[in-house]
């Protein structure tokens, strides 16, 4: 009788047994739910940034060379031919 007014809470805390552990996580990781859900999201792709992050100062090449796809035959060509343009 000297606790009524508790008995809800009490029988709530009794109901929610198990997930516990869940709400005190949650409470710990505040500031990363974001982070980790933006993670959970992008799945797949974590390979990929990660490539793109060690292959950093080389995309710039990595990208002329897509663009020039095609030309690369006469490139090595005019290399192999130096010294005799003059002839031909």
């Amino acid at each position: 009788m000297t606790n009524q007014g508790r008995t809800a809470d009490m029988e709530l805390s009794m109901t929610n047994q198990g997930r516990t552990a869940d709400m005190e996580l949650s409470m710990t990781n505040q500031g990363r739910t974001a982070e980790m859900e933006l993670s959970m999201t992008n799945q797949g792709r974590t390979a990929d940034m990660e490539l793109s992050m060690t292959n950093q100062g080389r995309t710039a090449d990595m990208e002329l060379s897509m663009t020039n796809q095609g030309r690369t035959a006469d490139m090595e060509l005019s290399m192999t031919n130096q010294g005799r343009t003059a002839d031909i």
